[in-house]
């Protein structure tokens, strides 16, 4: 691999930057007419995409264009970075820093505030685990009022005198949150899994690499902490940063050369089919599963078969158990039609996302790993085999992913593609003997901390500060209930947050899921009060098109 193509490639990464820019411009005037998609102006992706996206692209336009000119020879400083490119300690320093650095963003840019119903359900599910139970009774007075208390994913049952609700999620990582929550410290765990993903990837890309190993480990880690996406999805309480920590451990143990270690990671496997959704960890997994049937590995294939048929039984069991609507309410992929108009525009947003979301030159050093794909060994193909099936899986359904920061649907295999990116830069290191790779690392990392992770910090603190004001506004208030009047603002349906047990005051309620009869009956239970635009209006809610100052409106 010779400078030439390798400039070749930024520039095709330069040229796909400025049509992705272009694409998110228009975004606005290419959404399709179709009912699936929701309001555009209460769609939080589609929103952000196309406010946020377009700086970012042509800035990692001018990035690459400037990498293709980039010929200066590599200074002492420079030399003294590359010089700590191939120390051990570099896996540390980076998780450290993570680990810090999203423990304070996790206050200062993220407000210490659930975003997302995700993360909200996930807190609604530790404090039901709190009382030592795994699903929480509706008190019989609220049972007929229950539709109007909760927000999507949170699955209810019962009748019309007793009922039940918990998290359309399974619990593994309500667990996770249970136990940090009980020492105080649930703020702290999307951090710590954070940095645990670094120093396993260090470890995952040693083991690949023998013979470069401290190069690939800390070219691996660095191309992993400098991306946007792993850094502000670490502020979260979502569980994309435990999967993300928990597919490199799985991996980490799937490779390891002792046999123990390798005969129990089915046993994580089943874990992590049951922290969030299950088909997250089967897609990763399924390329190194795949390479014990082409490898005649049939002792070992009947070993993990045997395991995941057991777990995933299991999981079911209990899934249906707990939640019997499950198959009244079935699975939403499988309701969600395939308008093919409609899957490439979610498709093309979803890849365009995902690009701008990572520190530059990941990308093309990902393409150096495809393109020397029978160089590469066994442990990065298959990283690359599970990070395109994740893609390709989940951008077969045109289903607008809401909140997230960057392409959250993939970040389980975000390890593996920087695992990939490392093995591209191997590559290139080899073919080309001087410092081109380092030099690319090094400007993109200085771009990520100067530019695209300050940017994005900007978007992050923008988009979440107004919602976090507007509920600590409505929790705040002296009074029994409060209505929400949903339709007037801004993704006022996420903040129909209710305590699991219906013991903290004010009671939340829906307005549009509400009927006069039960209006009435709460006010005569007790003080009311209704928020709508007016009062939200002065925390920066937008209450109708983002496309509009609230002033506007």
């Amino acid at each position: 691999m010779s400078p030439a193509p390798f400039r070749i490639l930024c520039l095709l990464c330069a040229l796909a930057a400025v049509l992705g820019a272009c694409w998110a411009s228009e975004t606005g005037m290419m959404k399709v007419a179709d009912p699936t998609i929701p309001n555009y102006s209460n769609n939080f992706y589609l929103y952000t995409f196309s406010r946020f996206e377009p700086l970012s692209l042509y800035a990692s336009a001018a990035f690459f264009l400037g990498l293709c000119l980039y010929q200066t020879p590599m200074s002492k400083v420079g030399e003294r970075m590359q010089r700590q490119l191939v120390s051990r300690r570099l896996p540390l320093y980076a998780a450290v820093a993570v680990l810090i650095f999203a423990s304070l963003g996790r206050f200062y840019i993220h407000q210490n505030f659930d975003l997302c119903i995700d993360e909200y359900l996930n807190e609604f599910e530790a404090k039901i685990l709190q009382h030592h139970q795994i699903v929480a009774e509706v008190p019989t007075q609220w049972v007929d009022d229950q539709n109007a208390m909760k927000v999507g994913y949170k699955i209810y049952h019962g009748n019309s005198s007793k009922g039940y609700w918990a998290s359309g999620f399974l619990p593994v990582f309500a667990v996770l949150d249970y136990l940090f929550d009980s020492l105080d410290m649930g703020w702290a765990l999307s951090p710590l899994l954070s940095g645990i993903s670094l120093l396993l990837l260090a470890a995952l890309a040693r083991r690949a690499f023998p013979d470069d190993a401290g190069f690939a480990a800390n070219i691996a880690v660095l191309l992993l902490a400098c991306s946007p996406q792993f850094l502000i999805m670490a502020f979260t309480k979502f569980a994309w940063p435990a999967h993300l920590c928990g597919t490199l451990l799985w991996v980490w143990l799937f490779t390891h050369p002792k046999r123990i270690f390798f005969l129990l990671t089915p046993m994580v496997g089943i874990i992590l089919i049951g922290l969030h959704q299950p088909q997250v960890h089967l897609l990763v997994a399924a390329p190194f599963i795949f390479r014990l049937v082409y490898t005649f590995q049939w002792r070992a294939m009947l070993w993990f078969g045997v395991w995941y048929l057991l777990g995933l039984w299991a999981w079911y069991q209990i899934y249906v158990m707990l939640r019997p609507t499950f198959n009244g309410q079935a699975v939403e992929l499988a309701n969600m039609g395939f308008p093919l108009l409609l899957s490439f525009f979610v498709t093309t947003c979803h890849a365009i996302t995902l690009y701008a979301w990572m520190t530059p030159v990941l990308f093309p050093l990902i393409l150096i790993a495809a393109m020397t794909w029978k160089t590469q060994p066994p442990l990065v193909q298959d990283s690359l085999l599970a990070a395109t099936i994740t893609f390709l899986f989940y951008i077969s359904f045109p289903h607008l992913q809401g909140h997230g920061w960057g392409y959250r649907y993939m970040h389980s295999a975000y390890g593996l593609l920087a695992l990939a990116g490392a093995g591209g830069a191997v590559a290139l290191s080899r073919q080309y003997k001087d410092s081109l790779t380092v030099k690319a690392v090094l400007c993109s990392l200085l771009f990520s901390l100067v530019i695209q992770i300050p940017y994005r910090l900007y978007e992050v603190r923008t988009l979440v500060r107004p919602l976090a004001r507007t509920w600590a506004y409505i929790a705040g208030r002296p009074c029994d209930f409060v209505i929400i009047q949903t339709s007037e603002f801004w993704y006022a349906c996420d903040l129909i947050r209710n305590d699991p047990w219906l013991k903290q005051k004010p009671f939340i309620f829906d307005a549009e899921r509400l009927t006069a009869s039960q209006k009435s009956d709460l006010a005569r239970r007790g003080r009311v009060l209704i928020i709508g635009a007016n009062e939200v209006r002065p925390f920066g809610v937008t209450v109708s098109d983002p496309a509009k100052k609230p002033s506007d409106n």
